[in-house]
Order: C-alpha cells, then sequence, then structure tokens
C-alpha cells in the first residue's frame, strides 16, 4: 500500500484518520501545522507514523506531479485553520445518532476496504 499523507494530522480528525490507517496495515506519513511546535506537534504522531515538515510534504508533492497551485492550497489550508476542540450535537441533531469515531467508522466498514 502506497503510503497516505494526512494533512493536520494531529488535529481531531486527522489523528483519527492517521490512527484508522496504522490499524489497517497502512503506514501514512503525517503533516501537521504544529510540527515543531514548542508544545510537542511532533511528539503526537503515532510511533511509527513518518513525520513529514511542510517544505518536504511540498516537494514530494510536486515530485509525484501534483500542480503547483494545488500543492500551496492544501498546505496554506493546514497552516491557516486555527485549533479547535469545540465539541457540538450537529451530527446527532441531524442523523438522531450519536456520532463516532473514524476509527469506530471505518472498523464498522473494514470489509468494504477490503
Amino acid at each position: 500500500m502506497d503510503k497516505t499523507l494526512v494533512i493536520g494530522s494531529t488535529g481531531n480528525l486527522g489523528r483519527e484518520v492517521v490512527e484508522g490507517l496504522v490499524a489497517a496495515g497502512a503506514a501514512p506519513r503525517a503533516l501537521s501545522r504544529r510540527q515543531g511546535a514548542p508544545d510537542g506537534g511532533v511528539e503526537r504522531v503515532p510511533e511509527g507514523v513518518e513525520a513529514v515538515p511542510p517544505d518536504i510534504a511540498r516537494e514530494r508533492m510536486l515530485a509525484d506531479g501534483r500542480p503547483p497551485a494545488l500543492v500551496d492550497a492544501l498546505l496554506a489550508g493546514a497552516e491557516a485553520r486555527p485549533a479547535s476542540e469545540l465539541i457540538t450535537t450537529t451530527v446527532e441533531d441531524l442523523t438522531g445518532a450519536p456520532a463516532r469515531t473514524f476509527a469506530r467508522w471505518a472498523a464498522d466498514r473494514v470489509d468494504v476496504f477490503r
């Protein structure tokens, strides 16, 4: 399986994506706007997951043939979003069922991804 670069990998959703990929046997790469932050953004990347700084991620995406404008937009989006710890009831309000983590959602559908 190719290595997947998860942008925002230490955020609320990104962390779940990384953990889900690792649980599925993948070896994701993790990019976060918090990498190198004094509060330990890099340390929050799970063991065995390659932490990729933004400049290296940019080089790799361009080398893979992605358009420069797309690469710049993806990386800018990762840097521009403020961190949030906001938890809402929107999912439950709309669906009538409580929200699940990505890991739980993926585990419930593991056969679909095989």
